[in-house]
């Protein structure tokens, strides 16, 4: 067998589609958010999800000293704002990730939780395990709620921003 390459993992990670986060923290008074992709549900009983972070990310410091973190997930007209907080470099993006000008309050844990996205929930970390590049971070959700007036959600697919659209299927 042979192992895959990391471009051809790319690919094909590239046609799952994801929806769309921004993370948010606050540790030693610095508030500070990043959009992100690997999130998912862990357990309904007790309500756990985890997120995946990459080790040279300026949020993974700040999540292992906060034990904390919300997830903001984004709707469709959130595109400009998911960018912004992907990327970095000028004085323009290290100000969206300090979520300057961004409209937030303080959740629960301490989390702030923006004030446009379509849900979000506040997560307190109970576990954290070493994962290659990236730590995996298990949250406890101890607040959660819908809170936008759109129900669209933003989509990643093939390295474009996208949203569901049509009519839906059921769920399993």
């Amino acid at each position: 067998m042979v192992p895959v390459s990391s471009e051809a993992f790319r690919q094909v990670l590239g046609r799952f589609a994801a929806g769309v986060t921004i993370v948010t923290t606050r540790a030693d008074g610095e508030v500070h958010g990043t959009t992100m992709s690997a999130f998912s549900s862990l357990s309904l009983e007790p309500p756990l999800v985890l997120i995946a972070v990459r080790k040279e990310s300026d949020i993974h410091g700040l999540i292992a000293r906060s034990k904390i973190f919300a997830v903001n997930i984004l709707h469709k007209g959130q595109s400009e704002t998911s960018a912004a907080f992907a990327q970095k470099g000028t004085l323009e993006l290290i100000a969206a990730h300090r979520l300057e000008g961004t409209p937030f309050r303080v959740a629960v844990t301490g989390a702030p939780v923006l004030k446009e996205s379509l849900a979000y929930l506040d997560c307190r970390v109970t576990q954290s395990v070493d994962a290659g590049d990236h730590t995996i971070y298990i949250g406890r959700v101890e607040e959660g709620d819908v809170s936008s007036e759109t129900d669209v959600p933003l989509v990643y697919y093939r390295g474009r921003y996208e949203s569901v659209v049509g009519p839906s299927a059921p769920g399993p």
